[in-house]
């Protein structure tokens, strides 16, 4: 082989080789969430934090969601499970990490019975996708609520971009001076009808 042939042959190796390179650090661009009228039946995957009468919980929160049914899955920061936390028709149901099964009436009563500090699961799926009763909100210059009031709680949003249909990323929930339940959302997944309805 000449001399021109090997650097010509080298040049395209090293070209080969950048090009290669070049397209294994690209990284995916990230995926948007869903618009909020595209959750009437979803799944989320973020972070909690409660302070309820000066004492701390957080950890990581997993959240599928239909009209009839939720499952929500509360796991330490490292991803220990704690508590899954099961709602249908028939009431509430929590498995601790000890296997223990506890029932309850609703997720309210049952949550307040076993953990010892209630947390509003049924509000919590209108508040966590920017959903308020009418007239109830306060809204941005896009239409999207950035804060309201019910049922003595006071709820406040943020958002990860300006998309008008974008839902909520971070929702701050308190209730009076004792109670403030922070839920960072991750990721959002709308369900498809099959589903929402397995």
């Amino acid at each position: 082989m000449s001399a021109r042939s090997f650097l010509a042959a080298l040049a395209g190796a090293a070209a080969l080789l950048l090009l290669v390179s070049g397209c294994a650090s690209l990284t995916p661009a990230p995926v948007p969430p869903p618009p909020r009228d595209a959750l009437a039946a979803f799944s989320l995957e973020g972070r909690f934090a409660l302070n309820h009468e000066a004492k701390s919980y957080s950890g990581r929160i997993s959240w599928t969601y239909r009209p009839n049914t939720s499952e929500l899955l509360l796991s330490s920061p490292f991803g220990q499970g704690l508590a899954e936390i099961v709602t249908d028709a028939d009431g509430a149901r929590l498995t601790g990490s000890d296997g223990r099964i506890r029932t309850a009436p609703d997720a309210e009563t049952l949550t307040r019975e076993v953990l010892g500090y209630p947390l509003p699961l049924k509000q919590l799926a209108d508040w966590v996708r920017g959903r308020t009763p009418p007239g109830s909100g306060r809204l941005d210059p896009l239409g999207r609520v950035l804060s309201l009031q019910q049922d003595g709680w006071q709820i406040d949003y943020g958002y990860g971009d300006d998309a008008p249909g974008s839902p909520p990323m971070r929702i701050i929930a308190r209730q009076g001076e004792h109670v403030e339940l922070r839920v960072f959302v991750d990721a959002w997944h709308s369900l498809s009808p099959e589903e929402a309805h397995p």
